[in-house]
């Protein structure tokens, strides 16, 4: 009888062990929380979000106003957001996921920095002939000064379902594109690295958002819209992501 009880104890400890050991190696490889992202809002904050993690159940927040150096933690939440108040400062944001008593990899950074100011939207109908036409849209933003590039989100919306495309061009500030079935929202955030080679990604900002009851700023024949947008990055080729 003994000899069975000390059997069944050595089963139990050796599950216990197995069983801590596997939660150990997993909670040593907590992920990063992805698509970090920074916006504001109309009462003067600033909205922090980012995905889920599987199996955490809060994150930390860290800020710095250096983006290499002295991150400290400001807050502890159980929500993949956090929103904090609009400052004149510059301050760049990260976020780790906690599973158990384990601290994950950082996140990108996200920072004040890089607020695209002002854009302006122009939508003409293209005629083509013989071939119909097409909606040719034109969009200047103001340049971010030390930006490296910028992202550009395209998304498009399926029967009430949202689907999002993120891609990377190069630092301009003039785009344009010609489709009847373009993106239903044009998001954009400039981005730069640091000196140890971080990507730091400003604000988002909305360009452009389709309305169904969207109007037309002028007509135009094909040869018109090519002359028009001379100058222009086309970023039809960026629609569908690469980075």
């Amino acid at each position: 009888m003994k000899k069975l009880l000390c059997i069944i104890l050595t089963l139990i400890i050796s599950v216990v062990t197995v069983t801590s050991s596997a939660f150990s190696a997993y909670a040593a490889t907590v992920s990063a929380p992805k698509n970090i992202s920074l916006s504001y809002s109309s009462n003067n904050k600033i909205k922090i979000s980012w995905d889920k993690v599987k199996n955490s159940k809060k994150y930390k927040l860290y800020r710095s106003n250096n983006s290499s150096k002295g991150f400290k933690q400001i807050a502890v939440t159980e929500k993949n957001s956090y929103t904090a108040s609009k400052s004149s400062k510059v301050y760049y944001y990260k976020v780790k996921a906690v599973v158990g008593s384990k601290t994950g990899k950082s996140s990108e950074i996200v920072s004040t920095w890089g607020q695209i100011k002002s854009s302006q939207v122009k939508n003409y109908a293209v005629e083509v002939p013989n071939e119909g036409g097409f909606a040719g849209t034109m969009i200047d933003y103001s340049k971010v000064s030390d930006a490296y590039g910028y992202q550009l989100n395209f998304i498009y919306s399926f029967d009430g379902y949202y689907e999002s495309h993120k891609n990377k061009i190069k630092n301009v500030n003039k785009l344009c594109y010609g489709s009847q079935d373009g993106p239903q929202i044009i998001k954009i955030r400039a981005y730069k690295k640091d000196s140890k080679g971080n990507i730091i990604y400003g604000p988002w900002k909305t360009l452009f958002q389709f309305k169904q009851d969207q109007e037309y700023d002028d007509s135009l024949v094909v040869n018109e819209w090519n002359q028009y947008i001379k100058g222009y990055t086309n970023i039809e080729k960026y629609i569908f992501p690469k980075n």
